[in-house]
């Protein structure tokens, strides 16, 4: 959607001497840091913005010129205020100066989706490629400010770690926003963000289960007066039963990752952390499960090369599980909340697992291996059982699991099921208000009977020949792993964008409203 944009250039607030940086952390073995906003003397912030490839389609204007401008233009409107509400939030919107005004041109017909939904960094990429010597000013309404902010800090991610050659970001382009009470949290989400997209972002010879468990536990130690980490790893999996009244251990995971057992840095491995806030809430924990498959060749079932490509993001949901235990921690969430992390590398050697053994997870219940290919909700069956016997208020699990949901959904939009109503309302309700997009998915029973085995409880694969609703089945079976009267919501989604080859952290602005929501007290 390209777009002219004219502003009154104004520098004086930006030669104000700055105050402090806001730096994000990211894998310890290689910390670098960002900086993205710096403050300035009047509570204004300043935005460093890297220049995209459509600079075409904006224009440096001074006022003066500024009405001739609009004169000689053809198929020039105003976005109306409904519109820019949609998108993420007033930009410019001070109509008594024609200068501040934002601009459309009319080259296709403007869109937006019904439910608002339309993501808002189609509205800030182009304004990426301005001249790097401008510094525009955001007017925008004390509800939006917040949208508009995150919007347009997301849209300047990149990912560089690998580049020998990095864009010269001496004279950036500069936006300013107006000061917000809101601006830490806005920061902590941004910054969380970041790391997470980092983690997907980094390829699997760099980010083993070692390297993301190092990467847990440098956050971690940063707040280890109320968060706590718990690693267990390699053979010791097969006799850590948690909370469970059973003789069994985590099987599963064990069997998934066992290939990579030998290997140091690569061993199958459960990560559990535990946060208790401040006023030491007594309270049931929210569960968050996340599966953290750092590379997945298909193990027997092996993939084809074409689909290994991006394999390195199936670490996506522990990745988001993380993100969004990291974001609920430094905002200071009033309850309790207890992360599983089930981690390992699905690869090929004389001791992977097969199609056709049969595996038992750690509540007792057996499984037989129709796909080595489908080891992710293996693991999660077991860090579900484990989280369930925990008595959680409501357990929430993230995973890049079935290529069922990118059919049905698309590659932008998070699938979801729930077994409450009132809860897959509520998640609805806030992603619509995040412009988070996930969408609703029912737990049909009707499928149960296709995960039935002839020989044991469940197959980890449809028995169905024609493969359709495969992210509804790999969900009931799941399903199977969570106890009855237990909230649960399971997330399956892409983490990635194709298009840029850079991780997506989908979902997690959506999942951390939903919760401060049900439990604002």
């Amino acid at each position: 959607m390209p777009f002219k944009m004219i502003s009154n250039i104004s520098r004086r607030r930006f030669r104000q001497g700055f105050k402090r940086n806001i730096s994000a952390c990211f894998l310890k073995e290689s910390e670098r840091w960002r900086e993205r906003i710096t403050s300035n003397h009047d509570g204004g912030i300043f935005i460093p913005m890297k220049p995209a490839e459509w600079s075409k389609f904006v224009d440096q204007i001074d006022s003066s010129s500024t009405k001739e401008w609009i004169k000689n233009q053809k198929g020039l409107i105003t976005i109306p205020r409904p519109l820019i509400d949609e998108i993420g939030g007033p930009l410019l919107v001070d109509s008594s100066k024609i200068s501040n005004l934002m601009l459309l041109r009319e080259e296709e017909d403007i869109r937006t989706s019904e439910d608002g939904m339309l993501p808002p960094s189609q509205l800030w990429s182009d304004l990426s490629a301005a001249k790097s010597d401008i510094s525009y000013e955001v007017r925008a309404e004390r509800d939006n400010l917040e949208d508009t902010m995150i919007s347009y800090l997301l849209s300047c991610y990149s990912f560089d770690r690998y580049k020998t050659k990095v864009y010269n970001k001496d004279n950036p382009l500069k936006l300013a926003f107006p000061h917000s009470d809101r601006r830490p949290e806005t920061e902590i989400l941004v910054e969380t963000i970041y790391w997470v997209q980092d983690l997907i972002c980094t390829p699997a010879n760099d980010l083993t289960p070692g390297v993301l468990q190092q990467a847990t536990k440098a956050w971690a130690e940063t707040k280890s007066h109320i968060v706590d980490i718990e690693v267990i790893t390699g053979d010791d999996l097969l006799s850590y039963n948690g909370m469970l009244s059973t003789n069994y251990g985590c099987e599963m995971i064990h069997a998934a990752g066992r290939a990579a057992n030998q290997v140091k840095d690569r061993e199958p491995r459960l990560m559990r952390l535990r946060y208790q806030p401040y006023n030491k809430s007594e309270s049931p924990p929210i569960a968050i499960v996340g599966k953290g498959v750092t590379y997945d060749t298909g193990g027997l079932s092996i993939k084809p090369t074409t689909s290994m490509l991006n394999m390195k993001k199936d670490m996506g949901g522990a990745a988001l599980a993380l993100g969004l235990f990291r974001v609920l921690v430094e905002c200071d969430f009033s309850k309790p909340l207890d992360c599983w992390i089930p981690v390992v590398e699905n690869v090929v050697d004389g001791a992977s697992f097969r199609p056709g053994d049969i595996l038992r997870s750690v509540n007792g219940t057996t499984t037989e291996i129709g796909n080595t290919d489908a080891e992710g909700r293996l693991i999660l069956a077991d860090a579900l059982a484990l989280a369930s016997a925990e008595n959680p208020d409501l357990i929430i699990d993230f995973a890049t699991l079935t290529g069922a949901q990118r059919v049905a959904l698309g590659f932008q939009i998070p699938a979801f099921f729930s077994n409450s109503f009132e809860n897959a309302a509520a998640i609805m309700r806030a992603a619509k208000l995040e412009r988070d997009p996930m969408w609703h998915l029912p737990l049909w029973e009707g499928y149960r009977k296709q995960i039935k085995s002839k020989i044991a409880d469940f197959r980890n694969v449809s028995s169905s020949d024609n493969g359709v609703g495969g992210a509804i089945t790999a969900a009931l079976y799941l399903s199977e792993f969570v106890e009855d009267d237990k909230n649960w919501i399971h997330i399956d989604f892409n983490a990635f964008d194709n298009s840029t080859g850079l991780g997506q952290a989908q979902g997690l602005k959506a999942m951390k409203r939903f919760l401060f929501d049900r439990y604002r007290h």
